[in-house]
This record gives structure tokens, C-alpha cells and sequence, in this order.
């Protein structure tokens, strides 16, 4: 377009990450969907604070696991099936949790890998520190255990949603075959006992 202003690297700025996606804060890059300029990207990585304690993006590089660090990020879970988390190379590695799942509705996300995930990340939350939970795109497969986390933190399956679909625009964990398992997992859901309490059951 004659006259748009050009990057370094020739494209308009905010042009990066997925190839075909303009990431210009204001351009539509699916039907009805806008970057706003409150979300955060990067070269390597874009990523939506959903709350204090649980962040939503795609996949970090190891130099942005400093980045993560300063936002105090804790635990980095990657549900990516086609990659493996990216060595974090700091003498103190940030801790890493790798459930790989499809974005497909042929290979329905397992119940078992949202809970695995859910359970690791109230851990790290309840210590008061920030979990990052990514695939590819921050679409599909990490909405959906972000919608998990929040369940097991009392949201309904609809608020959990609706929370992240607010926060990340992006995001579409209204998807039906990404909906679907909220929704299951919502149904199933179980929190863990406090080792107190089960202690306190035992001896009953």
C-alpha cells in the first residue's frame, strides 16, 4: 500500500510470528478479531495476562524465558505435540511441563493432560507465582487449559471462557471440539485434598 510505514525488515511493523498473520494492533487477523494494543508481542512470542497468576501465548524462545522470568513465571507448560519445550540454559532453569496434544477434533485433547496440567499449575499458583501455559498460536490447545486452570479456581466452564476470550482475543475456546472438552473436564473435575485434610480422613 502506497505510503504504509515499513520496518527494517521491509514489512509493516508488527508483522511477525505466524507466517500470513499481520499482527498490527487494529488489523483484523481472523473475522471479528482485532490486535489490541494491550497484548504483548514479540518477534518470538506474543502472550495475554488472562490473571495475576495465569498468562496465555505462544511458544517462548529460550531468550525470552528471561522475559518470563521478570513476570514471575515459575512454570512454562508447552501442549504443543509437534515441538518439545525449547531448553531453558539459565543455571536455574525455569520449570517446564510438556503435554503434547493435537488441535484436532480426530484427536480429542485427553481429559487426563488437562488435569495433569491443572494440578501442576495450582501448585505453582498457590506459592504465588505466575504459570505460562502455550502452543503454536495460543488459539485452541492453551485456551483450553487455561479455561481448566480457571475452573479449578471456581470459575464455571462459561466465566472461564468468556475470561479468556475477553482477555485474549485471539483465543477461541469456543471452538466446538475445544468447547467440548472444557466442558467435560468442567463435569469431571475433582480438586486434589489437601495433604492435611487426607491425613486427618486417614486416621477417621
Amino acid at each position: 500500500m502506497p505510503g504504509q510505514q515499513r520496518g527494517r525488515n521491509g514489512k509493516p511493523p508488527g508483522v511477525n510470528l505466524t507466517p500470513g498473520v499481520n499482527l498490527t494492533p487494529g488489523v483484523a487477523i481472523m473475522p471479528g478479531v482485532k490486535i489490541t494494543p494491550d497484548m504483548n508481542f514479540s518477534q518470538r512470542m506474543n502472550f495475554s495476562p488472562i490473571t495475576d497468576s495465569l498468562y496465555i501465548g505462544t511458544t517462548p524462545s529460550a531468550s525470552d524465558y528471561f522475559r518470563l522470568r521478570g513476570l514471575n513465571v515459575a512454570l512454562v507448560i508447552n501442549l504443543r505435540v509437534e515441538r518439545p519445550p525449547i531448553r531453558d540454559r539459565y543455571p536455574q532453569p525455569l520449570k517446564t511441563l510438556w503435554l503434547p496434544v493435537f488441535d484436532t477434533p480426530l484427536v480429542p485433547i485427553p481429559i487426563y493432560a488437562l488435569n495433569k496440567g491443572v494440578r501442576a499449575a495450582l501448585e505453582v499458583i498457590q506459592q504465588g507465582r505466575v504459570v505460562y501455559v502455550h502452543c503454536a498460536a495460543g488459539v485452541h490447545r492453551a485456551p483450553a487449559l487455561g479455561s481448566a486452570i480457571l475452573i479449578a479456581q471456581g470459575y464455571s466452564a462459561e466465566q472461564a471462557m468468556r475470561t479468556i476470550k475477553e482477555r485474549r482475543p485471539i483465543a477461541d475456546p469456543h471452538a466446538w471440539y475445544i468447547r467440548r472438552r472444557i466442558l467435560r473436564f468442567a463435569k469431571n473435575w475433582n480438586p486434589p485434598i489437601p495433604l492435611a485434610q487426607e491425613a486427618d480422613t486417614m486416621t477417621k
